[in-house]
């Protein structure tokens, strides 16, 4: 089931997984970059990470 916070913003009644991905489709991936950048900036003040643990991280890997 799809939130029906989303339909709203979305404006429709009701989503289909197919009519999701149609207007997703046609959103302007900027907005996309935001959100992900928003989400990358409140993980990062919940916990965050330091130079030396990134590259910890990059050399383990």
């Amino acid at each position: 089931m799809i939130s029906t916070d989303l339909q709203q913003e979305v404006q429709l009644d009701s989503i289909s997984y197919s009519q999701l991905s149609k207007v997703l489709s046609q959103m302007d991936s900027d907005i996309f970059m935001a959100i992900f950048y928003q989400l990358l900036n409140r993980i990062n003040q919940q916990s965050p990470i330091t130079k030396q643990a990134l590259r910890q991280t990059t050399m383990n890997s």
